[in-house]
């Protein structure tokens, strides 16, 4: 690693932290998302930006010592948030953004290639997200879904879809078909605009319709992939973490359905089992993927590179994850999300809380144990 990120095993615990403080929010839609998009994906997002931009432009990070500024002012935003004062939550959320952006930014050098111009196009969403965010809070004057759903699209998908057309190939040592992933970006680019306008005017007639559009574009996208790791090629074996990178995108295909199925039906009652697939199932499996693979290289290098130059004996950095374990949990949490669903269904919220806060304790402690026991050994 060109540069290691020491403030974003931070954002990631902190991001935990706020997956479980979600599952006390069930039965407040509104609040439930804030937390999720504004906790969960925005810790998880900067944590993740603050290693990977670096690393992708060879560049070291000015004044690493903002970063922690930027952490300190998320963690103040989270605070406001458990004491119900929405308007310093979102406040303290805008200024970490604010102060992120300048500071990632001024190691960019390369904006050509394909996943930069992702990664680049996302942060530019956040900044509009964070502003609607504010916009609702303050003034009332768009719809809060809109600061949700511009992150969650412009932003996370923007991001993660960026991220695998690197790391998927990467890991199953096959070539990404660049040029139909070239005419992806543009293609999704309107998509994403189509479905953020549609939330922008709050027409669910045009609603539909985008999320059509989008349906079929993020299948455009899952075909570059087969087209790129799978078609003609023999059977290969799936690294652990693009099995968890292609279980989410599978989620996201059922969220998207259930979003269309709802406001065809006129069931916004259940609009909590379009959270379940997007967040809880998407979200949380797509993004725990990419903090699986870069948490252990960025602890491995933060604490075991010096001893590896100098010749010392030092772990695998696949030793520092507990494989087998985080299989098994990938295996058992796609079975209990469906029954969460059902459980959310009938409205047993406190029931379907307590087991998804247990699991995200467990699925934390259990991913990542080793982890705190190398770094203290």
């Amino acid at each position: 690693m060109f540069h290691i990120s020491k403030i974003s095993p931070f954002f990631f615990i902190l991001a935990y932290l706020d997956l479980v403080l979600s599952t006390f929010y069930k039965n407040d839609i509104q609040n439930l998302a804030f937390i999720l998009v504004f906790g969960f994906i925005f810790n998880t997002v900067l944590g993740g930006l603050y290693q990977i931009v670096p690393n992708s432009q060879s560049q070291k990070l000015r004044y690493p010592w903002v970063s922690y500024i930027v952490f300190l002012l998320s963690l103040f935003g989270n605070i406001f948030f458990l004491v119900d004062n929405l308007k310093a939550f979102s406040g303290f959320i805008l200024l970490a953004f604010l102060i992120f952006i300048f500071h990632i930014i001024s190691c960019v050098k390369m904006v050509k290639p394909l996943t930069i111009r992702f990664i680049l196009t996302g942060i530019f969403y956040m900044f509009l997200s964070v502003i609607f965010l504010n916009l609702s809070i303050f003034q009332g004057i768009v719809p809060y879904q809109l600061s949700v759903h511009t992150f969650t699209l412009g932003v996370m998908t923007n991001l993660i879809i960026g991220v695998l057309f690197t790391w998927i190939p990467m890991l199953t040592m096959q070539v990404l078909n660049l040029k139909l992933a070239d005419k992806f970006y543009y293609v999704y680019q309107v998509a994403v605009f189509l479905f953020l306008s549609s939330f922008f005017v709050l027409n669910y007639n045009f609603i539909l319709l985008s999320g059509v559009i989008l349906l079929l574009c993020v299948l455009f996208y899952l075909y570059i992939i087969y087209d790129s790791v799978f078609k003609g090629k023999k059977v290969i074996v799936l690294p652990l973490v693009v099995k968890y990178f292609l279980s989410g995108w599978f989620l996201f295909l059922l969220g998207t359905l259930t979003m269309l199925g709802i406001i065809f039906f006129n069931r916004f009652d259940l609009i909590v089992l379009h959270v379940d697939l997007m967040v809880y199932g998407f979200g949380f499996l797509v993004l725990s993927g990419a903090i699986i693979h870069l948490l252990p290289r960025i602890l491995w290098n933060w604490f075991y590179q010096e001893k590896a130059k100098q010749g010392k004996e030092v772990p695998p950095i696949h030793k520092l994850i507990n494989e087998k374990l985080v299989l098994v949990n990938l295996y058992f949490y796609i079975p209990l999300l469906i029954f969460i669903i059902g459980l959310d269904y009938f409205k047993l919220f406190d029931i379907s809380s307590s087991i998804l806060g247990i699991f995200y304790i467990w699925f934390t402690v259990g991913t990542f144990y080793k982890l705190v026991k190398f770094v203290f050994s």
